[in-house]
């Protein structure tokens, strides 16, 4: 993926990019201006992969404390039923029930190879960080994520590499069955 921000923190309207690589999938241009409740990101978010979907995604902005998951714990219940079933409902009833979170927003349909979503985000000096995650489609249990990526301030590019993780929430023996 490649993640592109452009936030003006500055009065004057100075622009920031970050570009994040995850996987075969894009995240392009991620513009924000400044609002009475701190910056307003655009968040396109283009599939690059050959022939992988993603279910619709969650995006969160945050302070340090929140995250989406820890490498080597369990996975908690509502980033399983994300990696599970795509569904993004459980996980993001808690990120906005946390006192720390922003603001959460959540897209409603498949992202197909070749295909761009946008979002639209707010986040605060204070709640500087930028968590998103979607199932990958066909898993039993995969998906990709970004766990709390700092929002660009100043003119900078930054570029970072996000993997796809296994949940662990299910046996992967590759049978339709399970």
């Amino acid at each position: 993926m490649l993640l592109s921000l452009n936030c003006p923190f500055r009065r004057r309207g100075a622009k920031i990019a970050m570009i994040l690589c995850v996987g075969a999938a894009s995240l392009t241009s991620l513009q924000a201006t400044a609002g009475h409740d701190g910056p307003l990101y655009e968040v396109r978010i283009t599939n690059a992969t050959y022939a992988q979907q993603f279910t619709p995604l969650l995006l969160v902005t945050h302070e340090s404390p929140v995250r989406l998951f820890e490498i080597g714990s369990a996975a908690s219940s509502g980033l399983a039923t994300l990696a599970e079933e795509g569904n993004v409902a459980p996980l993001r009833a808690t990120l906005d029930a946390e006192a720390k979170v922003n603001m959460t927003a959540a897209g409603a349909a498949l992202t197909n190879p070749g295909t761009t979503v946008t979002f639209t985000i707010r986040g605060r000096p204070t709640r500087d960080k930028l968590s998103l995650a979607a199932m990958l489609i066909p898993t039993n249990d995969a998906f990709f994520a970004l766990n709390g990526i700092e929002l660009p301030r100043g003119d900078d590019t930054l570029t970072v590499t996000a993997p796809a993780y296994d949940a662990g929430s299910e046996k992967n023996d590759e049978l339709c069955a399970s």
